[in-house]
């Protein structure tokens, strides 16, 4: 089933980006960028002014340039693992979480940089946002380990079901 998610996420990665766009403007609108747009997969803000600025979201800096890899990872895992499986489902919806959050801090974290310095601090974005992912994907394997330890209730020493 997860395989079939990524297959269905890849196919429509222009809509995702999209979306991402949209969200995006939606954060820059309620921090108070001014006036704000998106068109696609591209996020316009500081629009009417001499600072305005787009970041368009390619496919590498989608959310799913880390969301269908990790969902691969955890169908191979769930195929070929003894881990019990409702432990894996929590897992996995904590790392979707925090890959998506985290996919939007660093575009958020991309669009400041730009605001702030200009386009020249373009190289320094992509450096901040690749620290970003990093951090993302160590946390989202942790959530999958500790996940991976935990004991259901039901298996754990001395457990009575209280009904």
């Amino acid at each position: 089933m997860l395989v079939g998610v990524a297959v269905v996420l890849v196919v429509a990665h222009t809509g995702i980006r999209a979306g991402e766009a949209a969200l995006l403007r939606l954060v820059f609108w309620l921090l108070g960028w001014g006036p704000t747009s998106a068109t696609g997969d591209t996020v316009y803000f500081g629009l009417g002014t001499a600072d305005a600025a787009g970041l368009r979201i390619t496919s590498v800096a989608s959310v799913l340039s880390l969301l269908v890899p990790w969902l691969l990872v955890l169908a191979a895992t769930m195929a070929w693992s003894r881990m019990d499986i409702r432990m894996l489902r929590i897992a996995a919806a904590r790392a979707a979480a925090l890959i998506v959050v985290a996919s939007q801090v660093r575009l958020l974290v991309a669009a400041a940089l730009i605001r702030l310095w200009g386009h020249e601090s373009t190289g320094f974005a992509r450096i901040v946002s690749w620290l970003l992912l990093t951090a993302a994907t160590v946390l989202a394997l942790v959530a999958l380990l500790l996940a991976a330890g935990e004991v259901p209730r039901e298996r754990q020493r001395g457990y009575r079901d209280a009904t």
